[in-house]
């Protein structure tokens, strides 16, 4: 690039996020859940979980029934000659959360509840050894589009987190380390959050069955944790619910396009 180009592109305005952007949620569900790479897990890696080949399945069986899904395959911007045995792929779901719970209000219905929750803001950095603040891009001045609308992060802004799963917990009642610092996190139950549980509850159906009324996932969606990233990045409010399982053949993720 030259320095023209260079000069020219300094000057450019790109407008910082209002005070009030409006925030995402997201929410992964998985046979394990964690807030932070390297942190605790709560739950188990499954030996086995989604393969590319039953999201396409999947994704056949919902267009016949004219629900709108887009399959993108992740293995695909990899070298040819590394996409066998790495197959990866995401199948989203336009509208799931409706079509899973057949509620048109499913993910409103979900978004309030978690506008009501207090999420951690703060996680345990192993190799660090010390308690950080989470954040959404830790990079300063990083410039980039988001819905085709240019932004310039001027400071970063706070990625918070929270984990799902049978039982509550505190971080102190979980692990404390002896300087103080929680090194754990925090697990609301499902069972406290009506809408999630039942979101969680109508994922799985009979091993092999699908049922023609509604989006089933099966026995591998059965008894999931969840984990919930709320970041204040998108200038739409909507919530984003995903389910997240791996081989290790191939990975597959089904994500709810929520709009």
């Amino acid at each position: 690039m030259g320095e023209e180009a260079r000069a020219m592109r300094a000057k450019r305005p790109a407008p910082d996020l209002p005070a009030d952007a409006a925030t995402r949620y997201a929410i992964t569900f998985g046979e394990a859940a964690v807030l932070h790479i390297g942190g605790e897990e709560v739950g188990a890696r499954a030996s086995a979980g989604f393969s590319v080949a039953e999201l396409q399945e999947l994704a056949e069986q919902l267009s016949a029934q004219g629900v709108v899904t887009e399959m993108v395959s992740l293995s695909d911007a990899l070298p040819k000659k590394m996409r066998k045995g790495n197959e990866a792929a995401t199948l989203v779901i336009r509208n799931g959360a409706a079509v899973l719970l057949q509620q048109e209000e499913a993910a409103a219905h979900l978004l309030r509840e978690q506008q009501g929750l207090r999420y951690d803001s703060k996680y345990w950095d192993g190799r660090r050894g010390k308690t950080l603040t989470k954040r959404a891009l830790e990079v300063k001045g990083l410039q980039g589009v988001i819905d085709e609308h240019p932004i310039r992060i001027s400071s970063p802004r706070a990625r918070h987190n929270l984990v799902f799963g049978e039982e509550a917990a505190t971080p102190t009642e979980v692990h404390s380390s002896l300087d103080g610092s929680d090194h754990s996190i925090t697990v609301r139950a499902f069972r406290d959050l009506p809408h999630l549980a039942d979101f969680r509850a109508a994922l799985p159906a009979r091993p092999g069955k699908f049922d023609r009324e509604r989006l089933r996932l099966g026995e591998k969606a059965r008894g999931l944790f969840a984990e919930g990233n709320h970041c204040p990045l998108d200038d739409r409010r909507l919530l984003d619910a995903r389910l997240n399982k791996q081989t290790g053949s191939g990975r597959g993720a089904i994500a709810d396009g929520a709009q």
